[in-house]
């Protein structure tokens, strides 16, 4: 705990060149946030004592700290590569070192080795839309399902389909199983499920490998800022095609990302910060999740594939151009089911 209250009260690196008198100190305190939750205590063997307390959280909102003392030991140039960085303005603008040099390259495959397509609609013409509104309804359930079905008939091999979250996963596959529509999709590829816990992840991820290579395929239904949506290899025929089901947006109503939210905006009115507020970091986070799923389809240059996004909000221009900057010019939009 002294450790943590030395941090967030040391003096800001942006402070220290400065002497005027009677200036009150600017400390990193201003990046840090309290919250007080209540949480139960767990017994052994995983039963609820029923005992209530609380905890106290000090979140900080602010990476630029870290590279504010980068800067100070003297370091000339701080060089940030990733396939994965889109969209950059939020992540310079919470990074406070400012970036005047910024770089997005196009993909080193050629034009028709991928093929990125906008599906807004099911086989029956209902609108595919994993809002927080629509998601639960047997509706929308249904139609994703049989759209899946007519995406695993198509394509051999791998595939990988990503949710916006574990539970909506779950409530979607646990519908599949009930109206028969899994089954379906079981007599055309062996099917796996991310788990939750990484030491489950890895025996599935070669039973799915030896399912692609001498069976008829397999589909592997996974979450965006999963683990298997990051660092993971899906080269060449472990993923010629990976869907995305929806734009995977950080619970709303969490303390944690409410404050986060109310943070940007704060900053974003300040003279000097790199206009990023709220709302705009909200999505942008999202975004980044989709480019990262997206990533698992082209590992090397002679790699192929396919992505398919499918939620007819990605037919809106403002959440395509949160899309990497290779991505864009591969993309195709079907008003009506292919």
């Amino acid at each position: 705990l002294l450790r943590c209250l030395r941090i967030m009260f040391r003096k800001s690196s942006s402070d220290k060149s400065k002497k005027e008198k009677n200036k009150p100190l600017k400390t990193n305190s201003e990046h840090y946030r309290v919250f007080i939750a209540p949480f139960r205590e767990f017994a052994q063997k995983g039963k609820i004592s029923g005992k209530i307390g609380k905890v106290i959280c000090y979140w900080c909102f602010c990476p630029g700290i870290s590279t504010e003392e980068m800067k100070e030991l003297g370091i000339r140039s701080i060089i940030l590569t990733s396939g994965t960085l889109s969209p950059l303005s939020s992540l310079a603008a919470e990074l406070i070192v400012p970036f005047p040099i910024r770089l997005e390259n196009p993909h080193v495959i050629e034009q028709n080795q991928a093929w990125v397509g906008i599906v807004g609609s099911g086989p029956t013409g209902r609108k595919l839309t994993s809002s927080f509104v629509e998601r639960d309804k047997p509706e929308y359930k249904s139609e994703l399902g049989n759209t899946l079905v007519n995406f695993f008939r198509t394509v051999s091999k791998g595939l990988l389909v990503f949710f916006p979250t574990y539970s909506v996963m779950e409530n979607c596959i646990n519908w599949w199983i009930e109206k028969g529509i899994w089954a379906r999709m079981g007599s055309l590829k062996d099917l796996f499920q991310e788990p939750k816990t990484s030491i489950d992840l890895l025996p599935l991820i070669t039973q799915y490998e030896k399912k692609v290579e001498n069976g008829p395929g397999a589909v592997f239904f996974g979450v965006c800022r999963g683990k298997l949506s990051e660092g993971m290899d899906f080269s060449d025929d472990k993923a010629r095609c990976v869907i995305i089901t929806g734009i995977p947006f950080a619970p709303f109503k969490d303390p944690k990302v409410q404050m986060k939210r109310l943070y940007m905006d704060q900053n974003a009115k300040k003279v000097g910060h790199e206009s990023v507020n709220g709302d705009l970091w909200y999505m942008q986070c999202a975004a980044r999740a989709v480019n990262q799923a997206i990533g698992r389809i082209i590992r090397h240059k002679f790699d192929y594939g396919a992505v398919v996004l499918c939620d007819s909000r990605f037919l809106e221009q403002r959440n395509r151009n949160n899309l990497s900057f290779w991505i864009k010019n591969h993309i195709s939009i079907c008003y009506s089911f292919p």
